[in-house]
């Protein structure tokens, strides 16, 4: 069963073409780019649309659901970053980098058990601290680092 995209899509295609330029640069851009081909009939499905949008057909298929669901809105909003939301508080960063500053913490190790121990905020990686390191702007001195400072 072919969808009539045409039919169902219900912005102009010069609506689409207008929100697609202010929307350049932006992760949304895509979404109505395809709208925009599935509405001028430049493409006749979102198997034909994937390749040249360069997603999957499964993403296209999500857009496409999104769009039914809430129309343009839905499938423009942008709910900025992806990914978890951070499980440091201002307050266990202030603590975390002032025990580095001390000189309490050396290894990543020791910044996971202390946030474990002081905050009861557990991270399953020692790379997940690295990067919560690296985001807020901590670093641990290496060891030859250290000595140099001694």
């Amino acid at each position: 069963m072919r969808l009539d995209y045409r039919r169902l899509i219900l912005e102009s295609e010069a609506e689409l073409s207008q929100l697609e330029r202010r929307l350049r640069g932006s992760g949304a851009m895509p979404r109505v780019q395809m709208l925009r081909m599935l509405k001028s009939g430049q493409v006749q499905s979102l198997r034909a649309c994937a390749p040249l949008l360069g997603y999957s057909l499964r993403q296209l298929n999500r857009w496409w659901e999104q769009y039914q669901q809430g129309g343009i809105g839905n499938l423009t909003e942008t709910n900025g970053q992806g990914g978890r939301q951070s499980q440091l508080t201002v307050e266990a960063a202030a603590g975390l980098r002032k025990a580095i500053e001390a000189g309490e913490i050396r290894q990543l190790e020791d910044a996971r058990r202390y946030l474990s121990e002081q905050w009861n905020i557990h991270y399953a990686s020692l790379n997940g601290v690295w990067w919560m390191l690296r985001r807020e702007g901590m670093r641990i001195l290496r060891n030859a680092e250290q000595r140099a400072g001694d």
